[in-house]
């Protein structure tokens, strides 16, 4: 095998490797699209965090806005709420369905996104559902059941976003319940 063939193998491989620890680290690309629409939110978000004297008082401004964007992006082995949504719109066929389907998931996107973002002692979602996390957070409904609950209303949903949207509905319920406030 010729030098230039070896190096530009060498150099493909280095480059896969690169896309794919990237992709692991941050569970999906980030979209320019994605970013600028989360940015704009930022007040909103800072509107949430200032309403929480809890937040305020364990948790800096920054890192609550580094949750925020870790409930968005994901990581450690989250896919995000923005990939989460689009996997869940898939399933819906009607162009209308689909768009307000869209709206719904994008306001309970913030609304959980805002409330899970805070420090561990003063939110009221938990992020996983296992038995410790149960026993250390009693009564908190866990991230992940939202997704799973999300995720097989989606699989069931014949294509016109009924199901999706009981879900989503229930699960507003809840954070109503809860006493977490819409964004």
């Amino acid at each position: 095998m010729e030098l230039w063939t070896r190096v530009y193998c060498r150099r493909f491989l280095i480059a896969g490797a690169a896309l794919v620890l990237s992709m692991s680290i941050t569970g999906r690309p980030c979209y320019a699209d994605d970013a600028a629409t989360l940015d704009s939110w930022q007040a909103n978000f800072n509107a949430i965090w200032q309403a929480d004297s809890c937040a305020q008082e364990f948790q800096s401004w920054s890192n609550y806005w580094a949750r925020v964007h870790d409930f968005y992006f994901g990581g450690r082995g989250s896919t995000g709420w923005f990939a989460d949504s689009q996997t869940i719109l898939s399933h819906v066929t009607d162009p209308a369905a689909r768009s307000s389907i869209s709206s719904e998931l994008t306001a309970l996107g913030q609304r959980v996104g805002g409330e899970w973002a805070k420090a561990d002692g003063c939110r009221k979602i938990r992020t996983g559902s296992s038995g410790l996390q149960k026993m250390l957070d009693p009564g908190k409904p866990a991230l992940t059941d939202f997704e799973k609950r999300l995720n097989n209303a989606a699989i069931a949903d014949s294509g016109n976003g009924q199901s999706i949207e009981a879900t989503i509905k229930s699960i507003s319920h809840l954070l109503d319940q809860l006493g977490v406030a819409n964004s």
